[in-house]
């Protein structure tokens, strides 16, 4: 995957999840990590989460061997 592709999900993640009450520091919650920031919640509607996942955007991946084809130990233990 282009690196900018995740970079770029997760700080407009970010933006719109700073307007919610899952960041706000009024809110205790198992959600925030250390820094304060939420990864485990998306900030809109479970509709809206299925329109933005529904299209797989193949360009913005790149093609590459599976490293089982290209190692034969890991061939043989994934195999077992």
């Amino acid at each position: 995957m282009k690196k900018e592709i995740p970079d770029d999900y997760i700080r407009r993640i970010q933006k719109r999840m700073k307007h919610t009450v899952w960041t706000s520091r009024s809110c205790n919650n198992w959600y925030l990590n250390k820094e304060g920031s939420n990864h485990a919640l998306y900030p809109g509607f479970a509709s809206q989460y299925t329109a933005v996942i529904r299209h797989f955007k193949y360009n913005d991946y790149t093609a590459v061997k599976k490293a089982v084809a290209d190692k034969p130990a890991l061939k043989e233990a994934a195999s077992a």
